[in-house]
């Protein structure tokens, strides 16, 4: 593990797990939106592709730092779990790669004044298969249970905080799904920490209707699977900053994950519903918005 500066004593910052050249490039997307808003805040990211700071304009040497590590992509979730080992601030901000940061977050370090781990809760029960119909905490069904998203998470430096992480890490790792909300439920029941519910306004999708209200609330904006043709665009912008692996050709990983991105969320839609979405997004999408 290598880092390329030191950000010890930093009181409070963001880090993210951007393992795979797409997720790194989503990652520098969201990276850039959260200097717009807040400039002066660290940024830690943790990946296993090569990727030089002085190359990139609104990285700082001085002030942001990537973590080198030599693992294959899947291990993520086994890294995302255990996050408290990857962040030298006081007080941080986990931020998944597929988000857009719409305003400050600085008030996260206010409420880690007072809390330990701050998230999202889930406001209806999880049912998807392979999340909801797996058994924890002795027998019971993830469905009827609290749920958190982890997409964007709140926490501090403590023993507490710690010992949340390596049950969340360790629970991970036994129950053996890929999901690490899952293994997130089951570590939350059993830890000591003092756990705050963030608001939706923290960790929110795309609403398509009433935007204008949702923009004037939202603080972070987590994309997923709702990949707009001008938000595309500027994850591919990003990936021009990664080094190509070959040197005859560029590399299309990142524009063909994508693709499957959006293939996968016109399946689940059906092809009507989603043209009629695209069409939307033509007019009206958080990214034009985000960018005026």
């Amino acid at each position: 593990m290598e880092k390329q500066n030191n950000t010890i004593n930093r009181r409070f910052g963001a880090i993210y797990v951007a393992m795979g050249r797409p997720y790194l490039a989503m990652t520098l997307l969201s990276i850039k939106t959260l200097k717009s808003v807040s400039p002066s805040m660290p940024v830690t990211v943790v990946t296993n592709v090569e990727l030089l700071l002085n190359k990139i304009d609104f990285l700082s040497e001085d002030l942001d730092t990537i973590i080198f590590i030599d693992l294959v992509t899947t291990e993520n979730r086994n890294i995302k779990s255990r996050l408290h080992e990857y962040s030298s601030y006081q007080k941080a901000v986990f931020l998944d790669s597929d988000t857009l940061i719409m305003k400050d977050l600085a008030v996260g370090e206010f409420l880690l004044d007072h809390f330990d781990v701050a998230m999202r809760v889930n406001p209806y029960p999880q049912e998807r298969k392979g999340k909801g119909d797996v058994s924890i905490l002795g027998g019971e069904l993830v469905s009827n249970l609290p749920h958190w998203n982890s997409g964007v998470i709140l926490f501090k430096k403590s023993e507490a905080v710690d010992h949340f992480f390596s049950k969340w890490n360790k629970s991970y790792n036994s129950i053996g799904v890929e999901y690490d909300q899952v293994s997130l439920v089951e570590a939350v029941f059993k830890s000591d920490v003092r756990f705050l519910g963030l608001e939706k306004r923290w960790n929110d999708t795309d609403p398509f209707l009433n935007r204008k209200k949702w923009l004037k609330r939202v603080r972070v904006f987590h994309y997923a699977s709702n990949i707009s043709n001008d938000l595309m665009h500027q994850i591919l912008a990003m990936d021009s900053f990664i080094p190509d692996k070959g040197h005859d050709k560029k590399n299309n990983e990142t524009a063909e994950f994508l693709s499957r991105k959006r293939k996968s969320k016109r399946k689940e839609l059906g092809l009507l519903k989603y043209s009629l979405i695209r069409i939307f997004w033509l007019f009206s999408t958080p990214v034009k918005f985000h960018n005026k």
